[in-house]
């Protein structure tokens, strides 16, 4: 742990570990339920009339139990994702000073994912998962911006008050 943290540091800390926890949850939701949590949203959105249709798009039916090769990969790649930035607000939040160079990584995580969602959701297939992929990382992805860029230079900033 880093003593003497500037307070902005202090907050930048704190919200790395909330979303560490949050994105520990999702992976581990992602790896053990995909298809499930995904059928969830469609169905919600397919409720309020912003999905195509309320189906599965064929992922995978269970990263544990059954024989399926290729299509595992997406779940994969999501659940590598997820690891990546856990291990990455985890890192922040226990030594801010020394890992704050690794948020720019987050950052890229959560615009490609908001961007590539709003991509499919207008231009390929109206899942609403695609637009709850923007509602949750593009607000994500200005948090941490705004929080880190505060932090960043707070180090060298005199002390407030």
């Amino acid at each position: 742990m880093v003593d003497n943290l500037a307070p902005r540091e202090v907050q930048f800390k704190k919200l790395m570990g909330i979303l560490g926890i949050i994105f520990l949850i999702g992976g581990v939701l992602f790896a053990v339920i995909p298809e499930h949590f995904q059928v969830l949203l469609n169905y919600t959105g397919a409720m309020f009339g912003l999905d195509k249709a309320p189906v599965a798009m064929e992922i995978t039916s269970n990263i544990i139990g059954q024989e399926r090769g290729a299509d595992r990969l997406y779940v994969i790649l999501a659940c590598s994702m997820m690891m990546m930035i856990t291990v990455i607000s985890f890192a922040c939040f226990f030594d801010p000073r020394k890992y704050i160079g690794w948020i720019p990584l987050l950052l890229i995580s959560k615009i490609t994912t908001s961007v590539l969602a709003v991509a499919f959701y207008f231009w390929a297939d109206r899942y609403f998962a695609n637009l709850v992929a923007v509602f949750t990382d593009f607000p994500i992805f200005v948090l941490v911006l705004v929080f880190w860029l505060r932090a960043r230079g707070a180090e060298q900033a005199p002390v407030e008050d």
